[in-house]
């Protein structure tokens, strides 16, 4: 299911299409000198925290908001169900996320250490939205209204690491 899955594969190709020509770091150096979005680095970084944690907040509200029965027992047996897949589907990525950076020990743009390849807070942001993404399809609720929902899901990813890379803490294939 990955393997066609464009919430996979799209980033993928994304982060190599940024290794073409310099392409990663020079927009990186643009980011942080500019800061056309969060207006400082100091700010960005602010930022990258802020939507992160929005992020977990949107999954854990959905998984309140998801059908779970009418019996109370059943509903908090449910709800805590939902609330531990959260918690090991973000457990796993941490994981990587850290092998990772000390196997590639990739410096990051604002030269404060090696740990820049991936980026853990949008590998954070992107699990709590996706898992979040996936509950509205078990929420009645119009499309117009899922289709926004899902718009914002993405956006708090992309926002959180537009801002990693704004703050200087990751080029953009580190948060693809």
């Amino acid at each position: 299911k990955s393997a066609k899955d464009p919430w996979v594969w799209g980033p993928l190709i994304g982060a190599a299409v940024f290794q073409i020509d310099d392409w990663d770091r020079r927009t990186s150096d643009w980011a942080r000198e500019q800061t056309p979005v969060f207006g400082s680095q100091s700010n960005a970084d602010q930022w990258s925290d802020d939507l992160r944690n929005a992020s977990a907040v949107a999954n854990y509200i959905t998984v309140l908001a998801t059908p779970s029965g009418t019996d109370a027992g059943d509903w908090i047996v449910n709800k805590a169900k939902g609330a531990l897949v959260g918690i090991a589907a973000n457990s796993a990525p941490v994981a990587v996320t850290n092998g990772l950076k000390d196997a590639t020990q990739r410096e990051r743009p604002n030269g404060k250490s090696n740990e820049s390849l991936p980026s853990g807070h949008t590998s954070s942001s992107a699990v709590h939205t996706r898992l979040a993404s996936l509950n509205l399809r078990s929420i009645d609720m119009d499309d117009g209204w899922r289709i926004a929902a899902d718009t914002g899901l993405a956006a708090l990813t992309l926002g959180t690491a537009w801002a990693r890379i704004e703050a200087g803490y990751h080029y953009p294939s580190d948060t693809l």
